[in-house]
């Protein structure tokens, strides 16, 4: 093997394990811990930080009131690391990368047949399900769209108490940001007629 096929390989081998997956992040994390590496009094790996880069560029697919809010559930899941378990934390990470997938494929005018092959890839169970379908409501546009489509019509939506109670929210809060508007754009137009009126 040539020198540069060698530092071909380690070069490869170094982007497989920095890669900014959730794996690769609490293992990363993992090691920070065991060597103590800190950052602002916290546990700090760059790869995780990374991780956490790669997350909150989703935000571009956030409602704009719920960005900050996006930026905060990110940088929490990532600072949860070091008082979870494993396979607790690849849970959460599991849920936040199944809604960024889908937050992405729904506002790029992805279609619903193409939802329903996404969802079937990421191989959800009913918890998986309702908690991503809880982040949608939270977080994308689609949200209420997405559990009227995909999660209500199917039969374990009747147990899904905490997305239930979610949903009905999301969906007044909805109806009264629409009917604010509603009175503002009536305001707006009454006054442009009567200054032309005038």
């Amino acid at each position: 093997m040539t020198k540069e096929e060698r530092e071909r390989k380690a070069q490869e081998y170094v982007d497989k394990i920095t890669a900014p997956t959730k794996e690769n992040a609490l293992r990363s994390m993992r090691l920070s811990q065991d060597l103590f590496l800190t950052k602002n009094g916290k546990f700090y790996s760059m790869t995780s930080d990374n991780y956490i880069k790669k997350l909150q560029e989703y935000g571009i697919y956030c409602k704009e009131e719920e960005l900050d809010n996006w930026f905060n559930r990110v940088q929490a899941l990532v600072d949860a690391i070091p008082g979870m378990s494993d396979a607790g934390w690849l849970y959460e990470a599991g849920i936040f990368d199944a809604t960024v997938e889908m937050m992405e494929l729904l506002s790029n005018g992805g279609s619903w047949d193409e939802v329903r092959e996404l969802i079937s890839k990421q191989g959800h169970t009913i918890m998986t399900m309702s908690s991503m379908a809880q982040n949608l409501l939270e977080f994308s546009p689609y949200g209420i769209q997405f559990v009227d489509v995909i999660v209500k019509p199917r039969s374990v939506y009747e147990g899904m108490t905490y997305l239930k109670k979610a949903y009905e929210e999301e969906t007044k809060r909805e109806t009264m940001k629409k009917q604010e508007l509603s009175k503002r754009f009536i305001k707006v137009l009454n006054t442009r007629i009567t200054n032309l009126n005038s």
